[in-house]
């Protein structure tokens, strides 16, 4: 969180509009709980933090293990416009997560069998206990 602070600062920002996916979408969700006051609005998608329906995209990467192949039968499951995928763009996120760590923090997000599809997956940390307000002054009070 310093680190967003301290950029917002250096621009000179007050109060920002954070939009966040996934593991973004929880770090701008920990932001907002940590200082709202300068949270104006919150978009979330798929965010950790929140409860939501397990996807097939999701029930995919879930038990990702390691290879080329895997990697490109996911970036295939993700991919809007599968003529962009490359046999290079491939071997460089199976590289990337290969290297030293990654695997165990990447199976650290998501252990165990993956849950049905449909059904929402256990989030384990902080949530809001707020409710949001269509008014961006009072949404995080």
């Amino acid at each position: 969180m310093a680190h967003a602070i301290g950029v917002m600062d250096a621009l000179d920002l007050e109060k920002v509009d954070l939009v966040g996916n996934s593991f973004g979408g929880g770090l701008a969700l920990a932001l907002a709980i940590e200082h709202p006051q300068r949270v104006r609005r919150l978009v979330l998608m798929g965010s950790a933090g929140v409860s939501f329906p397990i996807t097939e995209g999701l029930n995919e990467v879930w038990g990702y293990e390691p290879s080329l192949e895997n990697m490109r039968r996911l970036m295939d499951v993700f991919a809007f416009n599968k003529g962009l995928l490359t046999d290079e763009l491939a071997e460089m996120r199976y590289q990337a997560s290969i290297r030293p760590g990654f695997h165990e923090s990447f199976a650290a997000m998501f252990p165990g069998p993956a849950p049905a599809l449909g059904r929402q997956p256990s989030q384990p940390g902080r949530r809001h206990s707020g409710t949001a307000s269509r008014d961006p002054d009072t949404a995080w009070s």
